[in-house]
């Protein structure tokens, strides 16, 4: 939470990759401001104090049967999403 909270004090937009119904389809996004993505284990995900400390909320869109990621196979996807649709994505391990 502190982590999340230091990043938008400093003007960064932080969303939360969770699966939900309001959650945005990482390829809508336009990253041309400083942006950080929070990425939950792959056991239980994001807390839900640490989504509701994001600006948002998103996901990545699958086709077929996948139900959701590995933890790396997400930050992959979701770092090269950020540098293809913007200005390259602040990266916070």
């Amino acid at each position: 939470r502190g982590q999340i909270l230091s990043l938008r004090d400093q003007g960064v937009q932080v969303y939360a990759a969770a699966l939900h119904r309001d959650s945005v389809p990482i390829t809508e996004l336009n990253f041309q401001q400083p942006s950080a993505v929070v990425i939950g284990n792959e056991g239980n995900g994001l807390t839900n104090e640490a989504i509701e400390h994001c600006h948002d909320r998103v996901t990545i869109p699958m086709r077929g049967r996948a139900e959701s990621f590995n933890a790396s196979t997400a930050a992959a996807i979701v770092l090269w999403e950020m540098e293809r649709n913007g200005a390259g994505g602040t990266s916070h391990g």
